[in-house]
């Protein structure tokens, strides 16, 4: 709308106080308003879970187990933090919405989410915005993790027509995906230690692994 980009551009500028789009304030305002445009905002719905605010898929098994008691993968979720401190790295290969990354968030030094779905991608990216940390430093990855390095796909199904975890690569796909192994991706060559990666990858876990 006219008046939110008119809004963005005063606030870049830093003309005007922080500005509320659809219930998020500026900048995050920006990601709300691409999940309007992508249509995405009908099939999604707001849940509080501790102290985070999560955007969910609504009806998919991952909202609707964040609503009961320990929420989603609850053992999962007490090894990592068994496993990490303030110093540590963590990276969550199929990110999904970034239910584990958001959580880690303010807890370790860096989050790396690896989510190749755009548009699971583009809510991973409002809730890790919505959530975001001073003392801990993210990076979203639009690939996939393989054992070796080539092209690949996903199928364009749309949310609230699927569970949006359980879609997986196919080489016929409508929506291109490059796969990268682990340790040829530039930004673990950058990092000296990896302190923990989960791997939930709908069958691939074992070439993720195969290529680090």
């Amino acid at each position: 709308p006219d008046e939110l980009r008119e809004r963005l551009l005063s606030f870049r500028k830093g003309t005007t106080a922080p500005y509320t789009y659809r219930g998020f304030n500026l900048p995050n305002a920006m990601l709300a308003f691409r999940l309007h445009f992508l249509g995405l905002e009908d099939v999604l719905e707001s849940i509080q879970f501790e102290n985070k605010q999560y955007r969910v898929f609504r009806g998919d098994s991952v909202g609707a187990t964040m609503l009961k008691p320990g929420g989603w993968e609850p053992r999962v979720h007490v090894v990592i933090t068994a496993l990490t401190d303030e110093k540590s790295v963590f990276v969550d290969v199929g990110a999904n919405i970034g239910y584990h990354s958001v959580r880690m968030l303010g807890k370790v030094e860096m989050v790396v989410a690896v989510e190749p779905h755009p548009l699971v991608r583009e809510v991973l990216n409002l809730n890790v915005a919505t959530n975001r940390s001073t003392t801990t430093r993210v990076a979203v990855l639009d690939c996939a993790l393989g054992a070796t390095r080539f092209d690949s796909a996903l199928p364009n199904m749309h949310p609230g027509h699927c569970n949006m975890g359980s879609i997986v690569l196919d080489d016929h796909g409508d929506i291109p995906v490059p796969v990268i192994p682990f340790d040829a991706h530039p930004l673990f060559t950058g990092i000296d230690r990896v302190t923990i990666v989960k791997i939930d990858c709908s069958g691939n876990e074992l070439q993720v692994v195969q290529g680090a």
